[in-house]
């Protein structure tokens, strides 16, 4: 099947969320963690729908677009803030 170039355009275009999880529970979480050192990179790439970065250390967290249960990943996007809350160093 063809598909003209304008339509996957605007295909593509549709998907984009603008910065904002489609789940409520899980942007909520999001915006209260917002600060410096974690950053929220949009993937949307399968059921991705991105990551939560730690800027500090590296590790990440997946995001999903449709999980079971958005509480959840809300309160593992909370988890993940308070454990990669590093401390400055000594001397800085």
């Amino acid at each position: 099947m063809y598909v003209a170039q304008s339509q996957r355009l605007l295909y593509t275009s549709n998907m984009v969320s603008g910065g904002r999880h489609p789940k409520k529970p899980i942007a909520d979480a999001l915006k209260s963690v917002a600060r410096d050192g974690l950053m929220v990179v949009e993937i949307h790439r399968g059921h991705r729908w991105g990551m939560l970065r730690c800027t500090v250390c590296g590790a990440d967290l997946a995001l999903h677009s449709t999980p079971r249960v958005p509480e959840d990943t809300a309160r593992r996007v909370a988890r993940f803030d308070v454990k990669h809350r590093h401390q400055p160093e000594e001397g800085q």
